[in-house]
């Protein structure tokens, strides 16, 4: 209502309005990531709320709208790549301080990409030996392809111009870095000059390769001759057993006593220190291509 009476003694009413937002509303076809632009005002100066939805998940809320700024919503070749191909929406709501609602819908399609990977995404298991992926890239319209590989997000290798049809090998250089007892994924990313996108992605977790340790060092008065170990293992690996009569020092000198524990023998150590007198044991299993998991179920060791 107006504030003051007309000429005539009549008040006004004055009906407040619902926001006006102003987007483009039909998007076409999509096959790589774009963005949505929107700019929302309310002529009555009201605050505004609004939220956008892709689809029937909500992606953006704001509690209280600029009606100065261009609001700017990016798609990303994940989120696009975790859509099915067809008739997509984002709705745009906003609603001012008196309640008023406006809500906009923007239509878009999305179509297959003309740039293909070779393969199919996959979950390659537990492993503990880098893996040979290889791959080739096609594109339907002939168009330069460029490549980005990468682990957890890092990028390992870029091809700026692959070869259509050429067989690729993924550059696994970094896996001996890896966190061990983790998921990792690995991806491949191909762009065409057209900026169409396909994303091949591989998981697998990361076993670490061996089990390794060494017993505390026990303190002898002389430099012990012989040492007898018995070990219980994972027989599927392979054993590596290296003993010590210097323990104590502060490099000792380790001598590989594998065989002689395999054939269940006493080891003859070599060394003949004249200080730091110890003895001690390390023990290395190590994964073959038949082993998962590795233990020591059990060691034990007496010496003279």
């Amino acid at each position: 209502m107006s504030d003051s009476a007309d000429t005539d003694g009549a008040y006004t009413i004055i009906w407040n309005s619902a926001p006006d937002i102003t987007t483009d509303t039909s998007l076409g076809e999509k096959n790589s990531p774009f963005s949505i632009s929107y700019k929302i005002v309310d002529k009555d100066g009201d605050a505004v709320s609004a939220t956008v939805k892709l689809d029937n998940t909500t992606v953006v809320t704001t509690d209280k709208v600029d009606q100065t700024k261009t609001y700017t919503y990016e798609v990303t070749f994940t989120a696009l790549n975790s859509l099915g191909l067809g008739a997509h929406t984002f709705t745009i709501t906003a609603t001012d301080a008196m309640s008023n609602t406006s809500t906009v819908t923007i239509t878009w399609t999305k179509t297959a990409s003309p740039i293909t990977i070779s393969g199919t995404d996959s979950d390659l298991g537990n492993i503990w030996k880098a893996p040979t992926v290889t791959y080739s890239v096609s594109d339907l319209n002939n168009k330069s392809c460029s490549v980005v590989e990468a682990i957890d997000g890092e990028t390992t290798k870029t091809i700026s111009d692959v070869t259509l049809g050429q067989n690729y090998t993924v550059d696994m250089s970094t896996f001996e870095s890896l966190t061990p007892e983790t998921k990792h994924t690995l991806t491949i990313t191909a762009k065409n000059s057209d900026s169409a996108v396909v994303v091949r992605t591989i998981t697998f977790t990361k076993y670490a390769d061996h089990l390794g340790f060494y017993t505390s060092p026990i303190s002898t008065d002389e430099a012990a001759k012989r040492i007898n170990v018995v070990i219980s293992y994972t027989k599927e690996a392979t054993l590596k057993v290296e003993v010590a009569n210097d323990a104590c020092a502060i490099s000792p000198t380790w001598e590989d006593a594998t065989d002689a524990v395999k054939e269940g023998k006493v080891y003859e150590f070599t060394n003949e220190p004249t200080d730091g007198f110890g003895i001690a044991v390390k023990v290395t299993i190590t994964k073959t291509d038949s082993t998962e998991r590795v233990y020591c179920n059990s060691l034990g060791f007496s010496f003279s």
